[in-house]
């Protein structure tokens, strides 16, 4: 059903654009996943800093934790807490909002497309209000959120796009367009079917927004496609092959669902050259890349105790956890301040080969914050 579905979009699209050609791309994550292989920093990226956080307890990270960087902050979020920390040298600067129930409080951070980089806005959101807080800790923006829905993104200062969930099957739309009066200008259908039940299942994340040169796109679990999101259009971009590992829309539903069968797409993320993805398979989490110029994709072959994914470091050293990727086409990643501690403890041999800011991190604690490293990605 999910695949006829694709072809059938795919087919209205191009009737839609006839004078467009080749507007999506497929990315075979099977045939990568089949032939893994390492993933080395080296091959993606040049100009390293490595950066470590400021360590004292108003200032502690926790889990789920994701890095957003510009050109003079890092912003850490957590489950919990959103933290602003110096670029240069990691000095913790303040807290962006308060979790709480009182005005202007959250009640939770956002996993999906927390970090507005022309806006510098961190979104958090509490029932049905999505709060935008500048880089400085103040609320600066409101925005209303429709009945139901999960994810948000922006199309543009005024528009944005939001996902309905199918919790419990039945649902016939899948996207609404809306402004920021709370106002409803579109909605697009849900073609795909799960049955109908009363129970409740729902997952984290139900779908992924990111945005690249200022456009919009999208990508829902239970799918292949990434689209392209227009105020009047969703227009397919890339098609994720995932093979027999792609999870059936059919049994999102269903108690005997096992997800340790499939690929189960946790975050989306795209720069100038590169398409990034993290998902989960069989309790491991993968990291693939696909490289658009080459057109080709790669899937590591290694898989941390936990963390959005991996690539190999310089000189074997600790792996970095994937975080996100700025406008400026640069990668931000994490090392987890107990595994530098250990590699030190059980590699003494190899630590004069290190970069001088790998051997200063020799000192480091295993209940320190992490180390972030910010890369220049490779055109």
């Amino acid at each position: 059903m999910k695949s006829m579905y694709i072809l059938f979009l795919i087919f209205i699209t191009f009737s839609c654009n006839s004078k467009n050609e080749n507007l999506y791309e497929i990315i075979n994550l099977q045939e990568a996943f089949e032939n893994k292989k390492s993933i080395n920093i080296n091959d993606l990226a040049t100009n390293f800093e490595y950066i470590q956080l400021e360590t004292k307890d108003e200032c502690l990270t926790g889990t789920r934790l994701a890095i957003y960087s510009n050109d003079q902050y890092l912003i850490a979020i957590d489950r919990e807490k959103i933290l602003l920390f110096d670029r240069n040298d990691g000095r913790f600067i303040r807290k962006i909002g308060q979790m709480g129930n009182g005005p202007g409080e959250y009640s939770r951070t956002y996993s999906v497309m927390p970090y507005d980089e022309g806006k510098n806005l961190i979104y958090a959101g509490r029932n049905k209000k999505r709060y935008g807080y500048s880089l400085d800790g103040q609320l600066n923006d409101t925005l209303s959120i429709p009945d139901f829905v999960s994810e948000i993104g922006n199309i543009d200062d005024k528009t944005y796009a939001a996902f309905m969930p199918d919790y419990q099957g039945g649902e016939k739309i899948k996207l609404i367009i809306f402004n920021h009066t709370d106002s409803l200008m579109k909605t697009f259908p849900n073609y795909l079917s799960a049955p109908k039940t009363s129970s409740f299942f729902a997952w984290n994340p139900n779908s992924w927004f990111y945005k690249l040169d200022k456009q919009l796109y999208f990508y829902q679990l239970f799918n292949d496609t990434v689209f392209h999101v227009g105020t009047n259009s969703l227009t397919p971009k890339y098609v994720l092959n995932m093979g027999q590992y792609s999870p059936p829309y059919e049994m999102k539903t269903s108690p005997e669902f096992d997800p340790g069968k499939y690929f189960m797409m946790r975050t989306i993320q795209e720069s100038s050259q590169y398409v990034f993805c993290s998902f989960n398979f069989n309790k491991k989490n993968y990291t693939a890349i696909f490289d658009k110029n080459k057109r080709t994709t790669v899937v590591n072959d290694y898989s941390p105790e936990s963390g959005l994914g991996y690539i190999n470091n310089i000189n074997d050293f600790v792996p970095l956890e994937f975080s996100s990727v700025n406008e400026k086409d640069e990668l931000i990643c994490s090392m987890n301040a107990l595994k530098i501690k250990q590699w030190f403890d059980l590699n003494p041999e190899k630590i004069s080969q290190l970069p001088e800011q790998l051997k200063n991190l020799k000192n480091i604690q295993e209940t320190n914050n992490p180390v972030i490293i910010i890369a220049k990605l490779k055109k």
